[in-house]
């Protein structure tokens, strides 16, 4: 029997993820303070309120650091992005500096800021006037660096693909540039679920707005899940979606929220980047395990299930040594540790990296799929569960 015109098809739980998935990664490069940062929060709140969310913004101000710059390597264009902060003013040099660097997702001992301060004093003292980044990823791509705002560095540095090193180190280098930071605006999207107003304190979900170039699997499948949770979570409990902009900028935004008036709370699932996305999930056929974490602060009886919801996953919980440390939270759970030395409540973080992470090829297709994110959705809703009194 055919449906009528009017009937209402089933919906598919993979498809519609995958289509919030793709929606957000078309809109652009989601930087913050950009028109693209504007247009992103009114999708989102769009789609917030399409599940029956109460939906606010709180505006900040933000420095927007707005650059351009092209590079030659024997007169043919290379590909660079400018280092957030690091120069005002224009230039044009062949006195280059070239380095590679190995681990743009900070994986090991060295952070990115010990390694950039080793590179400047090793250009100077070269008496070059610019300083380019390879960075070295499992695409062989350009890796952007989040950065937050700061003074000029004592070079202007700019980063290129890894594929393109060893051409770098040997031709000869034309480049140019030219880059401003203003005083600009962004947002921080608030939407409410569920009943408000009964005494009972919401929990928490939280997962950034904004990062590198269309982001789909860093951000996309995060935001996706997101709206999943907490409409599901609603209906047992109140939930507030906090989804700060910000990210690439040191978390400039999570933590002008934080930094204002804080709303109670009872706890806390904060989905951060790559939480579906291929090489961050085991047993997806693509690029290997990745490196998808989950802290978890809970009661045993809540870890216990926990543990047993990312069984089929091939992923294991962590507990935190030091709850309240920052160091023990990956991601913006970073902002919300500190409370938990005021007193003890549940906290969950997901987050992780894949091979596409903050490279331009972190587009839907190849970095996700609508089975992907059904599965992850389903465990994540799983462990939300747990949160809920």
């Amino acid at each position: 029997m055919m449906a009528g015109s009017g009937s209402r098809q089933p919906s598919d739980p993979g498809a519609d993820l995958y289509r919030l998935v793709e929606a957000y990664s078309a809109l652009g490069n989601h930087r913050t303070g950009t028109d693209v940062d504007g247009a992103t929060r009114d999708w989102f709140a769009a789609e917030a309120r399409s599940r029956g969310a109460r939906v606010r913004t709180r505006e900040y101000s933000v420095p927007v650091f707005r650059a351009r710059a092209t590079l030659q390597c024997d007169r043919a264009d290379i590909e660079i992005e400018p280092l957030f902060y690091s120069f005002r003013g224009e230039g044009e040099t062949g006195r280059v500096f070239v380095i590679g660097h190995d681990d743009p997702h900070e994986s090991g001992a060295q952070s990115f800021d010990s390694f950039l301060e080793g590179a400047l004093v090793a250009a100077r003292t070269e008496g070059a006037e610019a300083i380019v980044i390879a960075t070295q990823s499992p695409n062989e791509g350009l890796v952007a660096m989040n950065r937050a705002p700061g003074p000029p560095l004592a070079l202007p540095v700019f980063l290129a693909a890894g594929r393109d090193f060893a051409r770098l180190k040997s031709g000869i280098l034309r480049l140019r540039f030219a880059g401003q930071i203003e005083t600009g605006t962004s947002a921080n999207v608030i939407a409410e679920f569920g009943a408000f107003g009964t005494g009972r304190s919401p929990i928490v979900v939280t997962t950034p707005l904004s990062g590198w170039f269309g982001c789909a699997g860093e951000r996309g499948t995060g935001l996706a899940i997101a709206l999943s949770v907490a409409a599901r979570l609603a209906v047992d409990w109140p939930v507030r979606l906090v989804v700060p902009s910000g990210h690439e900028l040191g978390y400039f935004g999570g933590a002008d929220y934080l930094d204002g008036s804080v709303e109670p709370f009872r706890a806390v699932l904060h989905l951060g980047s790559c939480v579906a996305a291929f090489g961050a999930v085991p047993r997806t056929g693509k690029a290997g395990r990745g490196d998808l974490r989950v802290v978890a602060n809970l009661p045993d009886a809540a870890f216990t299930a926990v543990s047993s919801h990312l069984r089929p996953v091939d992923l294991v919980a962590e507990r935190p040594e030091n709850p309240p440390d920052p160091a023990c939270w990956i991601g913006e759970s970073e902002l919300w540790c500190p409370f938990l030395a005021e007193g003890d409540f549940p906290m969950v973080s997901i987050a992780g990296t894949s091979p596409l992470f903050h490279t331009r090829e972190d587009q839907p297709e190849a970095a996700t799929s609508p089975q992907l994110l059904v599965r992850m959705d389903q465990v994540v809703n799983r462990i939300a569960a747990e949160l809920v009194p």
